[in-house]
């Protein structure tokens, strides 16, 4: 057989099935995830504390704050919905003149590589509008990328998973 000609799919198949038979055994390690981020890493400590600092701002209407934990080229991901880039920041605005609200924030899991870190989080949003029409209250999850920007993470691709009022 000529070089750069690939051998008979039989031994292909053997090398397939091997690696296959082997990713699927019990004797290889598989990832585990935990639900304790690792708060020793100054990092991961920051990005849990940016979760406590979001939800601070929401409770307060702080949208500057808010707008504050974004990429300016930040891509939302929602259930359901079109992966659009970041709203007209005088959105959050008009939301907070028009509502108050909370959001509780657990994160489940945190990680960094390089400039970038990604969280997974669970959280329980509660709208009240501000007008007396009825309270909203949304659970869900977000799993989200963050990167490192000026020394401060920001959120960069953020997907949500909204479990609908509760």
């Amino acid at each position: 057989m000529r070089p750069g000609h690939l051998r008979p799919p039989v031994r292909y198949g053997c090398v397939v099935g091997l690696v296959t038979g082997l990713w699927a055994s019990p004797a290889v390690a598989q990832p585990v995830v935990t639900t304790t981020p690792d708060l020793s890493n100054p990092d991961v400590a920051a990005i849990v504390q940016i979760g406590k600092d979001y939800a601070t701002a929401f409770a307060a209407g702080d949208y500057e704050r808010i707008n504050s934990f974004y990429s300016p080229d930040v891509l939302y991901m929602p259930q359901g919905g079109s992966i659009h880039g970041a709203s007209d920041p005088k959105a959050r605005q008009k939301f907070f003149a028009a509502n108050r609200g909370t959001i509780d924030i657990h994160v489940d899991e945190a990680g960094v590589s390089g400039d970038l870190a990604w969280e997974r989080t669970t959280f329980t949003m509660t709208i009240i509008p501000k007008d007396g029409s009825k309270t909203q209250v949304h659970k869900g999850r977000l799993l989200e990328i963050m990167r490192k920007e000026g020394g401060q993470w920001r959120s960069w691709r953020v997907m949500t998973n909204d479990a609908g009022d509760g």
